[in-house]
């Protein structure tokens, strides 16, 4: 397991961050460096049934809370490689380590789902049943 310190630049979606940069240790930084959440799925913002757009919204907004542009958080990846899409893959700790992980507070929440290379069609179910966690929030928010 590795750590590192890295600044947001900016919030794809619930479980997607790009980072200004990763500090990797003896003043060496890589920059505008993607990352995907270890561990979790979010539903989709685009595309899908509605229900679980709005759940995805949710679940954006919940992240770029805790992340604003600018923050320093605490990064630990798991392998010290990228993800099937070029991201790193990693456990984010905004609140520092002694903290839970926004990894778990996403889970915890019922705002992503464990996700562990399973095809989304398996996922869909799960999301579903966050969004009638959901509904009556989203539903009036609408």
């Amino acid at each position: 397991m590795y750590t590192y310190s890295a600044k947001v630049k900016r919030v794809i979606d619930g479980d997607s961050v790009v980072f200004d940069w990763v500090d990797l240790g003896l003043h060496t930084f890589v920059h505008d460096e993607s990352c995907r959440l270890l561990g979790v799925d979010t539903a989709e913002k685009r595309g899908g049934a509605k229900e679980t757009k709005a759940l995805g919204l949710l679940a954006t907004e919940f992240v770029q809370e805790r992340l604003p542009v600018g923050k320093e958080v605490i990064i630990k990846t798991e392998l010290d490689r990228a993800g099937k899409f070029g991201r790193i893959l990693a456990t984010i700790y905004h609140q520092g380590l002694s903290k839970k992980s926004l990894n778990k507070l996403l889970l915890e929440r019922k705002l992503a789902v464990p996700y562990h290379g399973q095809s989304k069609s398996e996922l869909l179910p799960l999301h579903m049943a966050n969004y009638k966690h959901w509904q009556k929030t989203i539903e009036k928010r609408q």
